[in-house]
């Protein structure tokens, strides 16, 4: 036991004087170092014996009892892993011959800014904050570069090792180019005279709200009902779930939701996900949020990975068909009219700022320069068979769009694959860094003493 101990020390010297344990080395003289005073005040420097660390009234502060004492109080497990971690993340990159690309990583620095940048521009108050703290958004855009960069050097060799050598989600793969290139990989610049229908919403105490209700109901089943036909008949669950689940987060990633939680949808959709067998959909079941289709995935001891696709039904709320139904026929009217005018050369745009509801007026010139990474998920599969200076009559949940198509933008996925792959494993990594460690630990075979 006594020689397991001082072999214990041994190593946690060993790890504490190399400065990657506890983020700095234990000199072997003071950190603090006096000389100059001890020269003012004509005193002899004093000599700081090895493996000593410190004067304390007169007394030396021994290196040992430091290691010792920081072992007994520190996470030691934790920072040994971190500091293992390090090595085996060197000698596998080593081995993989990768090393750091600086037009790599300065392709993910601006990509965590536009983020960023994207996320805050969102914000109501975001270009007042820039004026009052008298600020460019290229300057603040260098600011949040900076930031970025330390962290992106943290991550960046870890995530070439999972591209390297860990198992790639194809749905995350899918979902990324989704929102990068478009739904089959296409981008669309549109020009659009928009609409509004403003519904009107019947709550629960409308008399007409349990009608409409059970209209909505019956509608939501009718659609998943014809959709699980096509599945059924060999149609791609994925590819039903991108076209028209009313989930925006899960839609583009197939309707993949991750891990089910028993008990967050209701006791028929887990009666539903328990029944199923691995790789096999079925459906329809009820809950909460609406009707649900439902595809398990992976399953693993008591716990499965679930996709799904959504008809959304809101039970405290419900749009008075009725209402509905009768602005749609006026603005149907309206619009065949103005298509008429397009039609014998008036100017698209010009009717755009004109007639459009958009608050902007000009929304085709917005469109065309903001917006064209949104349009494909305003409109989903309806602008797939368009061609450039095609115009159509489309319809969303916000009201009626009259498109004129003004460029395409194609991307093979097969193309940028290896791009986007490189692209998910770093957030992979960035999103469970510990868990990485955790995984490049356990496979590395460390015996501790």
């Amino acid at each position: 036991m006594g020689k397991i101990n001082a072999i214990k020390a041994v190593l946690f010297a060993v790890l504490i004087n190399s400065g990657l344990l506890y983020g700095h080395a234990v000199q072997p003289k003071p950190i603090y170092y006096p000389d100059a005073e001890y020269s003012e005040r004509g005193e002899k420097i004093p000599v700081i014996p090895k493996n000593r660390i410190a004067i304390l009234h007169g007394s030396f502060i021994g290196r040992d009892d430091y290691v010792n004492w920081l072992v007994e109080r520190a996470d030691s497990d934790y920072l040994f892993q971190q500091y293992a971690a390090g090595i085996i993340i060197k000698q596998q990159a080593g081995k993989l011959g990768l090393k750091p690309n600086k037009k790599e990583v300065a392709a993910i620095v601006m990509r965590k800014v536009d983020e960023i940048v994207n996320r805050e521009k969102a914000r109501a108050d975001f270009y007042k904050y820039l004026s009052m703290a008298n600020m460019t958004m290229g300057a603040y855009r260098d600011r949040q570069r900076l930031k970025c960069v330390s962290e992106v050097e943290k991550y960046y060799v870890p995530a070439l090792i999972v591209y390297r050598t860990g198992a790639i989600p194809e749905s995350e793969i899918q979902k990324k180019f989704c929102e990068r290139c478009g739904i089959y990989g296409k981008k669309y610049k549109l020009s659009q005279l928009y609409f509004q229908i403003n519904p009107v919403m019947l709550r629960r105490q409308d008399k007409k709200y349990d009608v409409s209700l059970a209209e909505a109901k019956e509608k939501a089943g009718n659609e998943l009902k014809s959709i699980l036909e096509k599945i059924k008949d060999g149609e791609s669950f994925e590819e039903m779930a991108r076209l028209y689940s009313d989930d925006g987060t899960t839609k583009y990633s197939g309707g993949y939701t991750g891990k089910y939680e028993y008990g967050s949808l209701g006791a028929e959709f887990d009666g539903l996900v328990k029944k199923l067998g691995e790789s096999q959909a079925g459906g329809i079941v009820e809950s909460k949020e609406g009707f649900h289709i439902v595809k398990v995935v992976k399953k693993e001891n008591d716990s499965a990975w679930v996709s799904h696709i959504l008809k959304a039904v809101n039970p405290f709320s419900v749009v008075d068909t009725a209402s509905w139904d009768r602005d749609r026929s006026e603005l149907l009217k309206k619009i065949e009219l103005i298509n008429g005018r397009i039609q014998k050369g008036e100017d698209f745009k010009k009717l755009s700022s004109e007639y459009s509801d958009d608050f902007r007026k000009a929304y085709g010139e917005f469109g065309t320069k903001d917006l064209d990474n949104n349009w494909d998920r305003v409109f989903g599969d309806k602008l797939n068979n368009l061609k450039k200076s095609d115009i159509a009559v489309l319809e969303t949940g916000m009201g009626i769009h009259l498109v004129k198509v003004e460029k395409i933008l194609v991307t093979d996925l097969s193309r940028v694959r290896e791009e986007i792959k490189k692209e998910v494993a770093y957030d992979m990594v960035e999103k469970d860094y510990d868990g990485f460690i955790r995984k490049i630990t356990e496979n590395g075979k460390i015996i501790k003493y």
